[in-house]
C-alpha cells in the first residue's frame, strides 16, 4: 500500500526528462543509460527536484565533457550514479554548493541516501539510492 503523496515512478523517463532539461539550460552534452522497468515508490515532486538539484550541481561544476547518468538495481536497491570531471574536491562541492545539500536532504527524508566521491583523478561520482524493485519483481 503507498503512502499519501507517494507514487511507483519509473526511472527512465524521468531521468530522460529532466537530464535533457539541465543539458540544454547549461549547455552540456551528457550520455544516459537505465535498465528497463526500474521504478521508484516515492513523492514525485520530491524526486524531481532531487535529480534536478543533483544534475545542475554536476553541470555547474563540471568542465565542458558534460557529465553522464547511469541508472541501474543493485542488489534491490534502484541505484542513480551522476559523474562528472570537476577540479573541486567532492567534499567541498557537498558542502558549498546549496543544490548538492537540498538534494541529500531531501534524499534522506525520503528513505533514500545520497553519498558524494572523487573517483580517479578529477571525476566526481553522485551516487542516489532508494530501496526498491523493478516493475517486473514487483508484481
Amino acid at each position: 500500500m503507498l503512502r499519501s503523496g507517494q507514487e511507483r515512478i519509473l526511472i527512465e523517463p524521468l531521468l530522460i526528462d529532466v537530464a535533457n532539461e539541465v543539458g540544454r539550460h547549461f549547455g552540456r552534452s551528457h550520455s544516459f543509460t537505465c535498465i528497463e522497468g526500474l521504478a521508484v515508490t516515492t513523492d514525485p515532486g520530491r524526486l524531481r527536484a532531487i535529480l534536478v538539484n543533483l544534475i545542475a550541481a554536476a553541470a555547474r561544476s563540471g568542465d565542458e565533457s558534460g557529465f553522464a547518468v547511469d541508472a541501474m538495481l543493485v542488489d534491490r536497491v534502484a541505484s542513480i550514479l551522476v559523474t562528472w570531471t570537476s577540479s573541486s574536491p567532492a567534499v567541498e562541492l557537498l558542502n558549498g554548493d546549496p543544490g548538492l545539500s537540498l538534494a541529500q536532504t531531501l534524499t534522506r527524508s525520503l528513505g533514500g541516501d545520497l553519498q558524494l566521491s572523487d573517483g580517479d583523478e578529477r571525476d566526481r561520482i553522485a551516487r542516489l539510492t532508494f530501496p526498491q524493485q523493478r516493475d517486473s519483481d514487483a508484481e
